[in-house]
């Protein structure tokens, strides 16, 4: 057993991330919780929901990014995950995201409107705005 990870993070666009980790949290679908991987960890697969994975770099150092949604993919020492959208704090555009946010507020109070949408629209830029704040 390794005392590290390999660790992929891809999007349709991008590798968001390529290389080795100590262990990396990621928010598991559903109301689990957050959900902590390590060297050795018995091979699944997951889905993953929307919000950030952590990851704790040999260096010692920390980094988070963004996720929204997707597969998380274990096999030992190694991990791929597979999600629609990933982005480092620095990536964000706070002002586009609190206008994305005021916009599915908005939508949340009409009466003929895709609630799913709106509120997932909500969620997404929630979480931008939080990990922008929240940056190191």
């Amino acid at each position: 057993m390794s005392e590290f990870i390999k660790i992929k993070i891809i999007t349709p666009e991008r590798v968001l991330f390529e290389g080795e980790v100590e262990k990396y949290t990621v928010k598991s679908s559903g109301e689990v919780g957050d959900f902590e991987v390590l060297p050795g960890h018995v091979s699944m697969a997951t889905t993953i929901g929307l919000g950030r994975i952590k990851l704790y770099l040999t260096d010692g150092t920390e980094k988070e990014a963004t996720l929204f949604g997707g597969f998380n993919l274990i096999d030992g020492d190694s991990a791929t995950i597979m999600t629609e959208v990933a982005e480092w704090p620095e990536e964000i555009d706070l002002e586009r995201a609190e206008q994305a946010k005021a916009r599915a507020e908005e939508r949340l109070n009409q009466a003929d409107m895709d609630y799913a949408r709106a509120h997932a629209a909500l969620l997404r830029a929630v979480e931008r705005i939080d990990i922008y704040k929240n940056k190191n």
